[in-house]
Order: structure tokens, then sequence, then C-alpha cells
């Protein structure tokens, strides 16, 4: 699916993959069209909705430039899948539940950190170290990627819709998928570059469509320092969902007295900015909310909780600037969805799974969500699915 919204309102294409927008995310996608940087045209994937700045579910080339809030407060964030040679009609439900348990006890969840810096403490070093040239100097990057900031959040899940989640294959086969990113580093990181994207491009005269779409050149000091930050939080993420598998895998020793071969590990992210060539230039690329889904690139695509994720292969689409979504996308607010349903209905909608039953969990009801089937339908052109998962069990941040 293709749809081409094009007007005088615009300076570029908007190509999109939702066949119903949400009118303000489009009306986000509109002024993202009129950006000053903008290249070739605008995609938005299926799960379209709005967000700050640039709708998450967009893609969006510049030239010559970074926009720190069209990547988003959550740099990297993204999703792990492990698939592990073990039946999941072995386990019992009490299995489930004591899986899950050790996961939530070894795991800090929500706005919690490790409190022992020791955790992973080699693990934060060797990051550090990596990038310690890289970062020495900076004039506003300094205080951010501490040792102890690092440590403490390493190995942690966040709040909002990060999850892990036991899921199950066409074959049966047992998998943990955990969604996840740079937690307050990468949010900091944003906030700061965005400030002064805003601040700079004011003192340069230049006319934005929206406040939340300031940006920075490349070449300049600022730029660099926010690429380099930008790379810090990338490698911070991947490490982040690698230190919660080993604690996944400890929580299923803890259980089962071994853990089964690991067959399978996919770890890829959804909020970045990346400079790749594309109808004949090299353009950073945005993606706030989307996936990279090159010929043949693993991807994954979470449902809500309660419903289907999948593992899919990119079909190289350029007209989306081979991207695709990055889940199920939002139909309606967090404060909205608590204020709609109630416990019952969330309990029937988590029929089977089994779950830390709290009222905390209703802004992050299904319902809240759109129906994956028909998001993976509106991008049929964009991505072949390779797994479609089972929900089984499920922790919210």
């Amino acid at each position: 699916m293709n749809i081409i919204f094009n007007s005088d309102r615009q300076k570029v294409p908007i190509k999109s993959w939702c066949a119903n927008p949400e009118a303000g995310a489009l009306e986000q996608a509109i002024n993202v069209s009129n950006h000053p940087k903008i290249f070739g045209h605008v995609a938005v994937m299926p799960d379209l909705h709005p967000g700050y700045g640039m709708p998450i579910g967009g893609v969006a080339a510049l030239k010559d430039a970074v926009s720190p809030n069209m990547v988003g407060v959550d740099i990297a964030c993204g999703v792990m899948a492990n698939k592990f040679d073990i039946r999941a009609e072995t386990l019992s439900r009490e299995d489930k539940i004591r899986m899950m348990r050790e996961i939530r006890s070894l795991i800090p969840m929500g706005m919690k950190h490790q409190r022992d810096h020791s955790v992973f403490k080699k693990e934060a070093k060797d990051l550090l170290e990596k990038h310690n040239k890289s970062l020495r100097g900076l004039s506003r990057g300094d205080g951010l990627v501490t040792f102890d900031a690092v440590a403490e959040q390493l190995g942690t899940l966040g709040g909002g819709n990060h999850f892990i989640e036991m899921q199950s294959d066409e074959e049966g086969f047992m998998w943990f998928m955990l969604h996840s990113g740079s937690r307050n580093i990468g949010k900091c990181v944003c906030d700061r570059f965005n400030r002064i994207a805003r601040e700079l491009n004011a003192k340069q005269g230049i006319v934005l469509p929206a406040p939340d779409l300031a940006f920075l050149p490349v070449d300049s000091n600022e730029g660099q320092e926010y690429l380099r930050l930008l790379s810090f939080c990338i490698d911070f993420s991947f490490l982040n969902r690698e230190c919660m598998l080993k604690k996944i895998v400890e929580s299923i020793r803890n259980v089962l007295g071994n853990v089964p071969a690991r067959l399978e590990k996919i770890n890829i992210h959804h909020n970045y900015a990346a400079l790749e060539e594309h109808l004949g230039e090299k353009v950073w690329v945005h993606r706030k909310g989307a996936t990279f889904a090159s010929l043949g690139n693993t991807g994954i695509i979470p449902g809500s909780m309660g419903t289907s994720s999948y593992i899919v292969k990119g079909r190289g689409n350029e007209e989306s600037f081979q991207s695709c979504s990055h889940g199920a996308g939002r139909i309606m607010g967090r404060h909205a969805a608590t204020k709609t349903f109630s416990m019952e209905k969330f309990r029937e909608s988590m029929e089977g799974i089994v779950f830390n039953c709290t009222d905390r969990f209703l802004d992050e009801s299904p319902m809240a969500y759109k129906d994956i089937n028909a998001v993976m339908d509106e991008q049929k052109d964009l991505v072949e699915i390779v797994h479609r998962m089972k929900p089984l069990a499920v922790e919210k941040g």
C-alpha cells in the first residue's frame, strides 16, 4: 500500500502505508514535509500516530542535517528476540509464573535503576572505553555518560510500552522478546540537543514548520557532538538488551535447572538517524518508530500486549526509504485508555496469558492499540513474514 498525499501545503510528497492516518499525525507529517533540509519525500508507516515533532511511525531524510526530535527521546529504542530449543507446550502455567517472577526480581523495571553498580560493571567500563576518544572533550555532552550513569541503567527495562514477553512461534518453540532503549541517557541527549538546535536555528533566522523540528548541520560542532552521543546511545541500547537477556537466561536456569540452547537471536533498534544512500544521494535518514527493512534484513514487529508479534524480512522498498513499522501503533493515549477500559475487559483481552495483574497496565491494554494483523496487511510490500509469535507471558515496565 502506498497512498500519496501531495498538496500546495507541502514542499515534498508524503507516501503513506497507513490506510486511515490520524489527523494529528498527518499534520505532523505535513510539517516534516516542509522542513528546510527535507529530501525526496516523507514516508509514514501503518503504525503511525502523533509524537513530538515528527510522528511516531515517520521516516524522513535530511540533507546534511540531523534533528534530535526526529529521532526522539529514547534514542535507539529497539527490540531483541531470542529463540530457545524448547517447546513452549512443555512449560506448565506455574513454570511461566515462576519464570516471570524471577525476571521481575532480577531486572529493574519502570523508573528503577541498578542499586548495585557492580552488576554490569565490566560491561559499563568496556562501553565507556570503546567511546572514550569520541566523547572526550564534549563541551555539552559531559555529565551524561559517566560510569555511574551507565552502570545504574544497564540491564534495566524502563517504563511505558517497554516489555519482556515469553512467546511461542508456529512450530511451538519458546522465544523471549524484550523492548527497551537508551533509558534516561537518551532522553537527556535528545532534550539537550533539541534545545541547542532551537537556539542555533533561531540565531540563524531559520524558519521552522514546527518548533520541535529544529536541526543541527552535521558539519557544525553541535551536530558532530550530537552524532557522537547518538552513536554512544545506540551501543548502550544494544548492550542494555544484551544485559537483560543474561538475566532472562538466569531466570530460565533458576526455574528449569538448565538453559536450552539458543537457536536464533535478533537485536534491532527503531529510533535513530543514519547516513544512507537513497535516490542517488547520501542523506541522514531519520526513523522514529520505524524499522530498517532493506532487502533480506531481519526485523521485529511486536504487537500490543496480548496480541501476536512478527519476525520479518525486509523487501528493500525504496519508496519507504527501506523501512517498515516498529509495532502496532497506538489508537488511544495512555490517560484516555486508563479512563476508558475496565480491569474486567483488560483481563478478557489477556485470556490465557500470564501477566502480573494490576490496574497500572490499563494504559497498555491491547484495546489501546491498532489491530496488528491490519498493520501487517498494510505493509506487505515492505516486509515478508518469517514467524508469527503468540504471547504466553508478559511483564510491562
